[in-house]
């Protein structure tokens, strides 16, 4: 999926943790940037669909928050690194 991390993101989304039995979509709600309302791995990676970029110094997102700290792409690939290796062997793909 090359750099199209919003398709990334909902091919994990479709999938279910087995060991759980959750959709792996939780992963769209982690916290990235405290304090905002729209900090979460999903506003991030989604952000690109609106104009955004996911390179760390032009990321922008609607009127509440104009630009994200440059740090907070690499926070994003740090939450998402974690939670794969945290649920790695269990993603199996639901059945549609």
């Amino acid at each position: 999926m090359s750099h199209d991390l919003s398709a990334l993101l909902a091919g994990v989304g479709s999938c279910i943790v087995s060991s759980t039995g959750r959709k792996a979509s939780g992963i769209r709600s982690k916290m990235v940037v405290p304090g905002t309302a729209n900090g979460t791995v999903g506003t991030l990676l989604d952000s690109e669909l609106s104009g955004g970029s996911v390179y760390p110094n032009e990321i922008r997102y609607g009127e509440v928050v104009r630009h994200y700290p440059p740090e907070a792409i690499l926070n994003c690939a740090k939450i998402v690194n974690g939670w794969c290796i945290e649920n790695d062997g269990s993603l199996v793909r639901a059945q549609t």
